[in-house]
C-alpha cells in the first residue's frame, strides 16, 4: 500500500491478485476503512457479497449512523451516503459490562 493511494484502488488491486491467485470468495469481510460510497457502489457493480463494518458518526437525531442506533434490537435498514450510493445495514446492538461500575450498557455495531 502506498501513502497515496485510494482505498479503491486497493480494493481493485486485491480482488485483480484473488483472480490472478485463482481462488474465489462468497463474502468479502473488510474493516471501517474500506467503509465509503467509492467502495461500495464498486462491490455493488461487480455483484460481489461483502460484509463491511460502518463507523458510527454523526449525531443522535441528526443523521449520520449514529441516528440508526435506537431501540433495543437489531434490525436492518437501507443508508444513503451523501454521494446517493445506498447500502443495507444490519444495526445490532449488544450488551458490555461497564469497566467502572459494572453496569450493564447498550454498544451498536452497525
Amino acid at each position: 500500500m502506498f501513502p497515496r493511494e485510494s482505498i479503491l484502488s486497493i480494493v481493485q488491486r486485491l480482488l485483480t491478485r484473488r483472480e490472478v491467485l485463482g481462488f474465489s470468495v462468497k463474502v468479502l469481510y473488510l474493516d471501517k476503512g474500506f467503509w465509503n460510497g467509492e467502495v461500495i457502489t464498486y462491490l455493488q457493480r461487480g455483484h460481489l457479497s461483502a460484509v463491511i463494518a460502518c463507523p458510527i458518526r454523526g449525531e443522535v437525531g441528526k443523521g449520520g449512523t449514529r441516528a440508526l442506533c435506537q431501540g433495543r434490537k437489531h434490525y436492518r435498514t437501507r443508508y444513503t451516503f451523501t454521494d446517493g450510493t445506498t447500502a443495507d445495514l444490519a444495526v445490532v446492538p449488544t450488551l458490555t459490562r461497564d469497566k467502572k461500575t459494572g453496569k450493564r450498557r447498550r454498544e451498536w455495531l452497525v
